[in-house]
């Protein structure tokens, strides 16, 4: 993967989708937990349940946790994705910042390069040479930093 800007935006887009998703998986389980809860409240507040109804509000029962089970491994999931996606970005910013500044390092270089040569100049007056060999030295401690 190329690693700029378009790289990190597309990055984001996914950790963006990515959170869409739990999101909605989440609201599904709050569904299914108050199904739950109401079909734990009806076996609670009747005396005798008929055994057929019994059994389906168990099933049902089972049917939920089930359910709530599998979102629950598919949010763990997303939210792995979602961490890893994270660890990727932040490398990835890091690369471009590093980029950046060997740009720049190399920008430097080439301009205290065209310094020097302007200072060497034996033809240019005494006091541009000067100049431009103490702007040389300036850039050259800015090199240094990067």
């Amino acid at each position: 993967m190329k690693l700029d800007e378009s790289a990190l935006i597309k990055i984001d887009q996914s950790i963006t989708d990515l959170n869409t998703r739990k999101s909605t998986l989440s609201t599904q389980k709050k569904r299914l937990e108050l199904e739950l809860s109401t079909l734990n409240n009806r076996v609670r507040a009747s005396d005798r349940l008929p055994k057929d109804e019994y059994a389906a509000i168990c099933r049902k029962q089972r049917e939920c946790k089930d359910k709530i089970f599998s979102i629950d491994d598919q949010i763990t999931q997303i939210n792995n994705e979602i961490s890893k996606k994270h660890n990727l970005g932040q490398e990835v910013r890091v690369e471009i910042k590093k980029n950046k500044s060997e740009e720049i390092k190399t920008r430097l270089v080439k301009l205290r390069d065209d310094y020097l040569q302007f200072s060497s100049d034996a033809t240019r007056v005494s006091s541009m040479r000067v100049m431009a060999s103490q702007v040389a030295e300036q850039i050259e401690a800015i090199i240094k930093t990067l």
